[in-house]
Parts: structure tokens; C-alpha cells; sequence
């Protein structure tokens, strides 16, 4: 299951691939923040409560957002500690729930 998670939550939010980082355990959308500056939201599961979670990753400089890309084109996963750029680990339970009817768990 783990596997196929990324590709089943982006499919639930119905993320355009080529806006987004689809990987094993989440999926990263890259959005608009502040001029040239992105933020990148990272959709993920938790598994205590069945609910797909969001939680932003703000870079501090375009220095920072370019390394953010160069990793997730690399195929690392922010959920193996990085963090939001507000001191909180990149993680399930520091998540906001994302409503969506037809997740089934």
C-alpha cells in the first residue's frame, strides 16, 4: 500500500502531476508564495485517524527553494525530517486535515 500512497492522494485531490512531486509516501504541490519565492504543500496520511493531512514547507530565500527542488527531483521524501521552515518537522500529526468525501481508510 505504501507504494501506491502518493498516487492514491494525489488522485483524491485531483493534483495535476505536472504542478506536484508524487512519491512513495506523500505528494508535494508547488504553489505560488510570495513573488519568485514558492511555498510546497505536502499532502500525507495519518494513519491514526484515516485523514490525509497538509502541511507547508516555507523556504527562507530562493537558495533554499532550489535545493527543496533538487531534492524532491531527487525522489527524497520531506517526511524523513525536514522541516516547514517554522521549526516544526515535516510530519503527519503536525498536519491540517484536508476534507475529502470519498477517502475511505
Amino acid at each position: 500500500m505504501t507504494g501506491m500512497l502518493g498516487s492514491r492522494i494525489a488522485d483524491e485531490l485531483d493534483i495535476a502531476r505536472e504542478d506536484a512531486w508524487v512519491l512513495d509516501d506523500c505528494v508535494v504541490e508547488k504553489r505560488e508564495f510570495d513573488n519568485d519565492l514558492h511555498a510546497f504543500d505536502v499532502y500525507m496520511y495519518r494513519e491514526c485517524d484515516g485523514r490525509i493531512v497538509v502541511q507547508s514547507i516555507i523556504p527562507a530565500d530562493l537558495d533554499a527553494q532550489a535545493e527543496i527542488v533538487n531534492r524532491l527531483d531527487a525522489g527524497e521524501s520531506p517526511l524523513g525530517g525536514w522541516e516547514d521552515g517554522m521549526g516544526e518537522a515535516v510530519h503527519p500529526y503536525n498536519g491540517e486535515p484536508v476534507t475529502i468525501p470519498s477517502w475511505e481508510a
